[in-house]
């Protein structure tokens, strides 16, 4: 995943799981999840984001710059510094932790 913060006052680049590259606007963003992908022998942590567009991005810890979406998440939805342990809670989960939705 590339993802970009410089300056993008309206919302990031990034590379979805698909690879494929979109721009995310922070106004049409209406929920974000954490959630885990079971791979049979190993989980990978995903998140999602629904947008008003009728489209959802997903991302994975697999990509390169995984660390900087969940800072940018963190920070634009003014997480708990801690929220990670929540969201991603037992090997094999099944659960989706609603991180941020819209309320308005």
């Amino acid at each position: 995943m590339n993802i970009s913060l410089e300056e993008h006052v309206d919302g990031f680049y990034a590379e979805t799981i698909n690879k494929k590259r979109c721009f995310i606007q922070k106004e049409s963003i209406l929920e974000i999840n954490a959630y885990t992908l079971d791979l049979i022998t190993y989980d990978e942590r995903r998140i999602s984001i629904d947008t008003t567009h009728g489209i959802t991005y997903q991302f994975s810890e697999e990509e390169s710059d995984w660390e900087s979406l969940l800072e940018w998440i963190t920070s634009w939805a003014d997480l708990p510094e801690n929220w990670s342990i929540a969201a991603w809670p037992a090997p094999f989960s099944t659960k989706t932790s609603v991180l941020w939705i819209i309320t308005s």
